[in-house]
């Protein structure tokens, strides 16, 4: 992806991250690419955004269930909460 047009895009409209439901959506959807995680946490977006708020999920979930290393290791050296949600039952 363009992502110096991503850039672009964001600078000119950060309402786009805004909300919170855009902002997680655009954050969990970009798990497979870490430069562009990076680029929204830069932005603002909170690299522990819940995919749905009634869920647990995480984006470092997100990244990790679709094999997304890079993403994984990048938020977790961004202090993302590897533990966020998980209460001891694997079937929450």
């Amino acid at each position: 992806g363009d992502l110096g047009g991503i850039a672009r895009l964001l600078a000119a409209h950060p309402e786009m991250v805004a909300t919170k439901e855009v902002a997680a959506r655009m954050m969990h959807g970009s798990v497979g690419n870490p430069a562009l995680v990076a680029l929204l946490a830069e932005r603002g977006v909170d690299v522990n955004i819940p995919e749905d708020p009634h869920l647990p999920d995480r984006p470092i979930g997100t990244a990790a269930r679709h094999g997304c290393t890079d993403t994984v290791r990048w938020l977790i050296e961004q202090g993302s909460d590897i533990n966020y949600g998980w209460d001891g039952d694997p079937d929450y």
